[in-house]
Formats: structure tokens, C-alpha cells, sequence
């Protein structure tokens, strides 16, 4: 007999980005091209509301992983992809930041569809609360023993530790060129600061579904009430652009993850 599967924090934020896409997204069967999939779970669950998604993933085996959905994959940075000349929607989910060229990006979208959505978070508006939120977490976890390859002990700089990026995930753009890219090749109609560290908190943790969720919607909850509180920034990001050269009557959306 096999054990509960596990799932991963992208699986438990679907509902919460999809309470913020569905207002700005075409009805379905609109074709949706989300740029930095990963694994696919975001994409997984828009295409079973309906849409005909494609998914742009530059990781070899974030890409199987979207394959194995039952997806259509486009395996490739999204500045050398292969696509189509249009679409309903394209989405760039927690990946703008990451992107050699954001504002090329931008241009790359507004090329081929009309409305850009972006969701993503400005690492660089971590302050020592948020540092110390998310490291004070974490040292719970590891000394639970759900974060195995972590010391319990929490670090004495957070905020130190936070800024101590590892050069492979470089470039990280901060939230104002993030935002500054989307206004250069779009009208942005809505931005909404949003809750993002409890997902930060959680990354690389695997549990089963019962015991994540729990966990999980504690996490958001207390950082929902903090920010409330203005004891917590609101790092993340979602928002809305259009593309005003495109005719009045094209109801392309882009969307960017």
C-alpha cells in the first residue's frame, strides 16, 4: 500500500491566483499561453475550467512535468520560443522578475495578445520584518523536521541572509522595474499588492494535501493579518495591462506568472 501523495506550495496558491485572473480573463475555450509554468499546476487547472492553455517552460523537467498534464509544452526561454501569432491570453506567473529583458518581455506579449496579467513579488521590499517572518518560519519547520536540509536554528541577520541571493538565481529585477516593463509596453488598467511570503516560507516543503492545507492557509492567514496590521509588507504583485494598438474588438489577454 502506498502512502497520501505529496503536493508542493504551487499546487496549494492555484485557488488564490485564480480568484485574481478569472475577473480579467476571456471566457473559456480562450487560448491562454503562461510564460514560466513550472510544473504546470496553474496552467493544469485553467485548462480543466476550459481553456486551450500552452505552457512556456525552459526547465527540462518542469517541462515533463507540464507533459505529463496533458499539456501543450513550448520547451524554451520564452525570448527563443517557437509560438503562435496570437492568443487570448499570455501569463508570466512569478517569472517577470527572473527574465534576462523584462521590458523585451513586454514587447514579446503585447505582440500577441492584448490584455498582460502579471502576478509576481518584489523581493527587494523584503524589510527585516519580512526577512525575519519568513526565516523565523522556516527555522520552525526545519526544527519540525519538515525542511531536513535546513538548520532549526534561526539566522541572527535575516534580512542579511535574504539579501545573500546564490548567483544562480540571478538576475532578481526589483517589483518597481517589474512594474516599470509592464507600463512601457502596456496601459495598466490594475495593480493590487498582495500576500507572498507565506509561499516563500514553504518552498521546497512537501507534505500530504491534508496536512499542507492546514499548514499553508495558518501561514497566509497570519501574514494577511500582519499586513493588515502594516506589520508586514505586501511584496506580492498582480496586475492588469492592455495593449492599445490592438483593435477595440480583439479581447486578447496576456497574463504573466
Amino acid at each position: 500500500m502506498t502512502g497520501p501523495s505529496l503536493v508542493e506550495v504551487a499546487e496549494l496558491a492555484v485557488p488564490y491566483t485564480l480568484a485574481r485572473l478569472r475577473p480579467v480573463l476571456p471566457p473559456a475555450p480562450a487560448r491562454l499561453l503562461e510564460v514560466g509554468a513550472g510544473s504546470g499546476a496553474l496552467a493544469a487547472a485553467l485548462h480543466a475550467l476550459g481553456y486551450a492553455v500552452t505552457a512556456v517552460e525552459p526547465d527540462p523537467e518542469s517541462a515533463r512535468a507540464c507533459a505529463a498534464r496533458g499539456l501543450e509544452v513550448v520547451a524554451a526561454p520564452f525570448e527563443r520560443a517557437e509560438l503562435g501569432d496570437a492568443y487570448d491570453a499570455v501569463l508570466f506567473t512569478r517569472v517577470l522578475h527572473h527574465l534576462p529583458a523584462p521590458a523585451d518581455a513586454v514587447r514579446r506579449a503585447a505582440g500577441l495578445s492584448r490584455l498582460i496579467v502579471v502576478e509576481d513579488f518584489a523581493r527587494d521590499e523584503v524589510d527585516l520584518p519580512a526577512a525575519g517572518f519568513v526565516s523565523d518560519a522556516r527555522a520552525v519547520l526545519a526544527a519540525a523536521g519538515l525542511l531536513p536540509d535546513e538548520p532549526a536554528g534561526a539566522p541572527a541577520d535575516p534580512l542579511a541572509r535574504w539579501r545573500d541571493v546564490p548567483a544562480e538565481l540571478l538576475p532578481i529585477h526589483p517589483g518597481r522595474a517589474v512594474l516599470a516593463a509592464l507600463a512601457a509596453g502596456a496601459a495598466v488598467r490594475e495593480v493590487v499588492r498582495t500576500e507572498m511570503l507565506w509561499r516563500l516560507v514553504l518552498h521546497s516543503v512537501r507534505l500530504p494535501a491534508e496536512r499542507f492545507i492546514s499548514l499553508a492557509d495558518t501561514l497566509r492567514g497570519i501574514e494577511l493579518r500582519r499586513i493588515a496590521e502594516l506589520t508586514l509588507p505586501a511584496i506580492g504583485i498582480f496586475a492588469a495591462a492592455t495593449v492599445p494598438s490592438c483593435p477595440p474588438d480583439d479581447h486578447r489577454v496576456v497574463v504573466a506568472s
